[in-house]
């Protein structure tokens, strides 16, 4: 089932720095929604489509889709990051592809995690510890993926950003 967040919390991700972060499981290889802005046309998404986890805006931009064939049963530590106007994906600590981003994400009216309101949607997978922070590039190079559930705030580390309680 989805989860719904609070659209104050996670909404209007601007311009500037921010993270995505989830662990994911996936069940078969269809195409899956993971996070979905809500807001109608421009909406953010993050999503496996065709064989790709992407990361855009809605009939817009998709500066990062990464070709990504997952082993079933297995988990994965997926990090999406905006640093100045450059995106990274990271699959467990390790950056997979980069794209250049500028786009003014608007606000999230609706916010959905492990759904999309769409019919091309039927994957299945399980997502556990889904973090945003906002104005925060957490992951800077390779780094070793968390082994504990995620928290609002967090210690600098190699590659990893420290996290106050604002952002996230």
């Amino acid at each position: 089932d989805a989860l719904r967040p609070s659209a104050t919390t996670i909404s209007n991700f601007g311009t500037g720095a921010f993270t995505v972060e989830f662990w994911i499981n996936f069940q078969n290889t269809n195409n899956a929604g993971i996070y979905y802005g809500g807001n109608g046309g421009g909406s953010v998404f993050l999503d496996y489509y065709s064989g790709s986890l992407r990361w855009g805006i809605s009939g817009g931009a998709i500066p990062i889709s990464y070709a990504f064939t997952p082993t079933i049963g297995r988990w994965y530590h997926v990090a999406f990051t905006r640093s100045s106007t450059t995106d990274t994906l990271y699959i467990d600590g390790t950056s997979v592809a980069t794209g250049p981003d500028s786009q003014n994400y608007p606000s999230d009216s609706s916010p959905y995690v492990g759904s999309w309101n769409g019919s091309i949607y039927n994957g299945t997978a399980f997502i556990s510890n889904f973090r945003i922070v906002k104005g925060v590039t957490v992951y800077t190079g390779a780094f070793t993926p968390p082994t504990s559930p995620l928290t609002a705030t967090q210690s600098a580390g190699t590659n990893i950003a420290a996290i106050a309680t604002t952002p996230t």
